[in-house]
C-alpha cells in the first residue's frame, strides 16, 4: 500500500509526537535546500525567470530577465506586465515604480525559477 499526502499529513496532525515533527522539518528543510540550490545552478545573466518563496508574498510570480548576479543575488529586470504587478500590488508600499519596467534587486539565486520568457 503505497503512503500518500494525506496519510502523512494525518500522522503528523494526530499521532507524531515533537520528536517526530523536528525530523519531518529538518527533512522538508534539507529538501528546500536542495531544492533552491538545483534552481541556483541554473540561474545566468540573460535567462528568463520568475520569482518564487519571497517575503512579502506580492513578489512571487514576478517575472523577467537576469541582468546581474553578485553574491548569491541577481537583479532582475521585470516584464512590462510583471512591473505592472508590481506597481498595482495592493500592499506595495515599499517598490516605487514609476516607468514600465523595473529593477528588481537583491534575489536570492534560489528563489528564481529559470524558464522560457512569456
Amino acid at each position: 500500500m503505497e503512503t500518500t499526502l494525506i496519510d502523512v499529513m494525518r500522522f503528523v496532525r494526530h499521532t507524531a509526537t515533537d520528536e517526530d515533527v523536528e525530523r519531518i522539518m529538518r527533512s522538508v528543510r534539507a529538501r528546500t535546500a536542495r531544492a533552491d540550490q538545483k534552481r541556483a545552478d541554473e540561474v545566468a545573466v540573460g535567462a528568463y525567470a520568475s520569482t518564487l518563496r519571497l517575503r512579502p508574498a506580492y513578489l512571487n510570480g514576478l517575472q523577467g530577465k537576469i541582468v546581474s548576479i553578485s553574491d548569491g543575488h541577481a537583479s532582475l529586470r521585470l516584464s512590462e506586465a510583471s512591473t505592472r504587478v508590481l506597481k498595482y500590488a495592493p500592499r506595495n508600499t515599499r517598490y516605487i515604480v514609476r516607468d514600465t519596467s523595473y529593477l528588481l534587486g537583491g534575489i536570492p539565486l534560489g528563489c528564481l525559477q529559470v524558464g522560457p520568457s512569456r
